[in-house]
Parts: C-alpha cells; structure tokens; sequence
C-alpha cells in the first residue's frame, strides 16, 4: 500500500510540475508574440559639439558663439505696421551701393539677382559674370537657364548703422520679372550666420562688436476704398491734339523729305531735348544708299550655307503693277549707283522681288528668299524672344521706337 501510493504522489508531482512547465511556455511564447509586431524603439541623442553644458552649480550654461543661441524678444525694434506675416524684405549694400527690396526666403536654394538689377551695376563689376553650370528649377518644375553667376561681397547693417557685416555672396543671375531686386537664400544666410524671424520682422546674425539687428522693410498697407462695376468706372479723357501740332521734325535739312515722327505725348522741354539730340548726331544715320559704306571684305565676307545635294532654283519672271514696277526701277537705280547691286550675268539662283506698302503711302523692296531658306540649313542662334526684349527695358524711363529712314532699324 505505501508503495502504491508513494507511485501515486509522485505520478501526480509529475503531472503537476508538467503542467506548470507548460503554461510558462505558453506565457514565453505570448510576449514574443506580441513583441514581434513592434519595432524596437531608439532614441537618438543629438547634440552639438560647440554647445558645453556646466552642471557643477546646478545651472546650464551655452558655450556657443554661433547663430544658435541667438534669440527673439517682444523687447526687439519691430518695423511700422508689421503684422508678423509679411514678406521679409531689407536693404544691402554692396560698396557705396544701396539695393533696395532684397528679399529673405529661406525655401530658396540658390542666392539671385535679377537681370535688371544687374545692369544697374557699374559696367567693371558685370565684367566679373561667369557662365552658369546649370539649370534652375522652381518648386513647379518651370527651370529657366541662368544668364550666369558672379560673387560680390555683400553687406547688411544693423538698423542703428552701427553693426555690419559682409560676406562674399555667389549670386545666380536670372531673367525673370520680379518686383524684388535679389533673394537671399539659405546659402547666404549660412555665411552670414543669420537667424531670420518674419514673427518679429527681423534678420540676426552676430558680429565682434556683438549682435546685429536688421529691420524688415515696413510694409505697404493696401486699402479698397470702393469696388466699381466696369461701367461705372470713369476713363480719363484722350489729350485731344491741338490745331497745328505735328509730331513729325526735319532733322537734316539737306533731305527736308525725310521726316523724323516723335511723339507728341512728350513734355515740351523733353521733345526739345530730343530733337536737339537727334539734330546733333545726325551724322550717325544713312540718309541715302550712298551713306551705306559697308565693310570691307578683308575684315569679314559674308557667305551662304547652302546644302551641296541642293539644286539651284531660278523662279519664273512675275510681272509687277505699273506703281510697283516703277517702285522697283527707282529703288534698284539707287541700290546699283551706291555699289550695294551689281548686275549678274550668269546667275545660279533667281528670285522674285516682292513689294509691300508701308504705312506711309510709299514701297519696300523685299526679295522672295523661299526656296534658298529651304537649301541653307537651320540658323543655330535664333533671335532672342520679343518677350525678353520687352523685359530687359525694365527699369528706362524712355523706349526708342525711332522709324528713321527705311521704317525699321
């Protein structure tokens, strides 16, 4: 009997102590389960090496003369009517130059200078432009080529005047309307160490003589007074032309026939400078074939491209107008006696002159170029844009639209 149940304890220890065993491997088996689905945390300490910490009296203190530590208070000079989200636009210098509405943004890669506050520059700095290295591209995908990059050093001042500090800026310049004249990157605040801050409307950056504040330009505060609908609004009434007035000058009196149009919109002092000016280099225009000297051909001969498996093409005689042919005759009797024409005797390619009236009631010669166009091949250099043309008069005050002689320059 005791045998039996000495068997029997030890038959139930063994079934007990398995089951024990057991339900620990489940519960193991659980929590990596459940941990297998996450990923381990970590956590990264980023700290500078500049930046010194002094625990022994209980108080931290910065070791750090760099634009980290710099700081913003309600106690700072804030501009005039700054409502905290306005564009962040100072004033530099560079040398004895002013540039106004220099523009801070701190999403901009690259440091610019707009094509026309470039050719405001003095003609030895715009000397130094270098060619650019690439495109650049806008947060839109638009990229634009650069008209090239230049470093200038470039200085901000504090707003007192009495804190300065100037760095060497490579600006990109471009060609894009824009009504600031350069941007300042995050390049150009890196040199100069600078903390921008649109909240409080200023730029910081630390000097030797200690820390620079630079003002925002005050912003302009816009008001609408009254919304008109288009009929209600009142144009101004056209300067009706006086009895007499002619906007068409005799600049040459030994050719009274070529008259010289200026616009009669010009002030009387203006219109008289003008004519004065145009008076006194009259000398510089053609007034006849004859005034055309050309160039001579040791210096430079001008030479067509044509393809060499293209066939000569002589276009068949197109009878002209009795008004026309007599424009033609007049126009190359004038042409042969300056020496611009010559006749050909055995010409290779003929082409059909091609008469258009000008505005004024008389001819313009052209000549019907088709077919050779279609022999010579593709001009590499095409003329710039009129759209660039217009854009780079930006900022003159007058705009030249002189006819001359011919109706054109």
């Amino acid at each position: 009997m005791e045998e039996k149940n000495l068997k029997g304890n030890l038959v139930e220890t063994a079934k007990r102590l398995r089951e024990q065993f057991e339900a620990e491997r489940k519960t193991e088996r659980g929590r990596k389960d459940n941990t297998a689905g996450r990923k381990a945390l970590e956590i990264l300490a980023i700290r500078t090496s500049q930046k010194r910490y002094d625990c022994s009296n209980g108080e931290h203190t910065h070791h750090n003369d760099g634009p980290l530590n710099l700081s913003f208070s309600v106690n700072d000079p804030r501009p005039e009517n700054w409502q905290g989200d306005n564009p962040l636009i100072l004033t530099g210098h560079f040398q004895n130059i002013k540039i106004h509405r220099v523009y801070v943004d701190g999403g901009s890669a690259a440091d610019i200078i707009h094509e026309h506050c470039f050719n405001l520059l003095p003609q030895v700095i715009k000397e130094e432009l270098k060619p650019a290295r690439g495109r650049l591209v806008g947060f839109t995908g638009h990229s634009i080529w650069p008209i090239g990059t230049i470093s200038l050093p470039f200085t901000l001042k504090s707003f007192d005047g009495k804190l300065h500090k100037t760095s060497l800026i490579d600006f990109v310049v471009v060609r894009a309307p824009s009504e600031h004249n350069m941007i300042l990157g995050r390049p150009g605040l890196l040199k100069f160490g600078a903390v921008p801050s649109t909240v409080h409307g200023l730029l910081k950056f630390r000097t030797p003589n200690g820390v620079a504040c630079v003002l925002a330009t005050s912003p302009q505060t816009l008001s609408c007074c009254q919304v008109m609908q288009p009929k209600d609004i009142i144009r101004p009434a056209k300067k009706a032309r006086t009895e007499g007035s002619n906007d068409q000058e005799i600049i040459n009196q030994d050719y009274p026939e070529q008259l010289i149009r200026i616009g009669t919109s010009l002030s009387t002092i203006t219109r008289k400078k003008v004519i004065f000016l145009l008076k006194q280099y009259k000398h510089v225009f053609a007034w006849e074939p004859a005034d055309i000297m050309g160039v001579d051909r040791e210096v430079i001969e001008h030479s067509l491209n044509v393809k060499p498996e293209s066939k000569a093409i002589k276009q068949k005689k197109r009878g002209q107008a009795g008004e026309r042919n007599m424009a033609i005759n007049t126009e190359v009797t004038k042409l042969v006696a300056a020496g611009i024409l010559r006749e050909a005797v055995f010409p290779d390619w003929i082409a059909n002159p091609v008469m258009v009236k000008k505005s004024d009631g008389s001819w313009r010669m052209c000549i019907d170029y088709t077919d050779l166009n279609k022999a010579c091949p593709k001009d590499c250099y095409p003329l710039p844009e009129i759209d660039q043309k217009v854009e780079s008069l930006q900022g003159f005050r007058w705009k030249c639209f002189l006819d001359a002689y011919k109706g054109y320059h």
